[in-house]
């Protein structure tokens, strides 16, 4: 019994390792994807005034 919980707890302390990792991995996503909304959006305000003539 003293073995399992032991494990328990390792696996437990992976998981909580893993979670942080993960929050981690969501939190750079979400920053790269605002920053390639604002490349988007410079790249769009570009193009619409240098190809696009203004009517």
């Amino acid at each position: 019994m003293d073995l399992v919980l032991r494990d328990l707890g390792r696996v437990l302390a992976g998981q909580e390792h893993h979670t942080n990792d993960l929050a981690e991995l969501r939190r750079e996503v979400a920053h790269e994807r605002v920053e390639r909304l604002a490349v988007a959006e410079r790249l769009d305000d570009h193009i619409s005034v240098t190809v696009i003539p203004p009517r």
